[in-house]
C-alpha cells in the first residue's frame, strides 16, 4: 500500500498523486512530464539539454569526456525526476486549480486511491 493525496477540481476529473518516489519519472524523465502535461518542465528541459549538447560538441567535439559527461547529466537528471516527480506533478495540478484534500489515502493504484476516497463519501 501506498500513500495517495487526492486533488478535485470543479470541472475536471479528480486525480490521485502518489507520495514520495516515482519510478515513471526515473524510467522515462522528459517524456513522463509530457505524459502528465508538465510541457513546459518537459520540452523546456529537453531543448536545454540539446542546447546544451550541441553547444559542447562544437566547443569540445566529440570526446569521451563529453559523452561521459552527458552521461552523468542524464543519470542525474533522471534521478532528480524520480525524487521530485510526484511533488511536481502535484504542484502541476495546483497551478491548473486543483484542490488537494487533507487527508491521505492509502491504496496499492492511483485508480484504487479514488474509489477508495470517494467510495466512502469522502467529497
Amino acid at each position: 500500500m501506498k500513500p495517495y493525496k487526492i486533488y478535485t477540481h470543479p470541472a475536471l476529473p479528480p486525480q490521485a498523486v502518489k507520495q514520495g518516489w516515482s519510478w515513471p519519472g526515473l524510467l522515462f524523465g522528459t517524456l513522463w512530464a509530457c505524459f502528465k502535461r508538465m510541457w513546459g518542465l518537459g520540452l523546456g528541459l529537453t531543448g536545454a539539454i540539446f542546447v546544451l549538447a550541441v553547444f559542447a560538441q562544437l566547443v569540445y567535439g566529440d570526446t569521451p569526456a563529453t559523452d561521459s559527461a552527458f552521461n552523468v547529466l542524464g543519470l542525474a537528471v533522471s534521478v532528480w525526476f524520480g525524487a521530485k516527480g510526484n511533488s511536481l506533478y502535484a504542484r502541476h495540478l495546483l497551478s491548473r486549480g486543483y484542490t488537494e484534500l487533507p487527508e491521505t489515502v492509502q491504496a496499492a493504484t492511483p485508480q484504487a486511491a479514488l474509489a477508495q476516497y470517494f467510495g466512502r463519501g469522502g467529497r
